[in-house]
């Protein structure tokens, strides 16, 4: 049988939160920031990929309400463009949240956010493919009664972490973080 363990006192919690945060606040900043780029930088690629395939013409069929062939073609590159844009949207957001971890996870090694942020990438299809299976027992749980969700929420709470702090899988993570809670 697994022994108990005890929590610190909550003292001694906010001193190491603390320092944790002091430890990598710099870096937070900085894995974020570059987020924000991320996202200027793919908007405007997108943006400026979507102008010679007809954007403009799109609009301007909307407005004066011909619809041709063309418009419909340069709404189906533009569709797919910015399709494009969101996927990797989606990518650039789950390698920010598991570099956000790496650095808090790994604060007394002061790791590079650059190195935070292109070993995050390498997490995003398993955060991703959790979180989907998450989504799914989550909103079953709520479907089958409010509790059934708000309990599968908390003991998947852990899942992320394991997957970027100890390099679990989609299913061990989650396995782990059930035995967590």
């Amino acid at each position: 049988m697994a022994e108990k363990r005890e929590l610190p006192h909550i003292k001694i919690l906010f001193k190491d939160s603390w320092t944790t945060f002091k430890g990598s606040v710099l870096n937070l900043f900085i894995v974020n920031i570059a987020m924000i780029v991320m996202y200027i930088a793919l908007f405007a690629a997108a943006f400026i990929v979507a102008l010679p395939f007809g954007a403009f013409s799109i609009f301007n069929a909307i407005s004066t309400k011909t619809f041709t062939p063309a418009f419909y073609s340069s709404l189906g590159v533009v569709g797919v463009i910015f399709l494009v844009f969101i996927v990797l949207s989606v990518v650039v957001s789950l390698a920010t949240q598991a570099a956000t971890l790496l650095v808090v996870g790994n604060y007394k090694n002061k790791p590079k956010a650059i190195d935070s942020i292109k070993k995050g990438l390498s997490f995003a299809l398993r955060i991703f493919l959790t979180g989907l299976l998450m989504s799914f027992i989550i909103i079953g749980g709520y479907f089958l009664f409010i509790i059934p969700g708000i309990f599968f929420c908390i003991i998947f709470s852990f899942s992320f972490y394991e997957i970027v702090l100890n390099k679990k899988g989609v299913i061990s993570s989650m396995r782990r973080s059930y035995h967590i809670v």
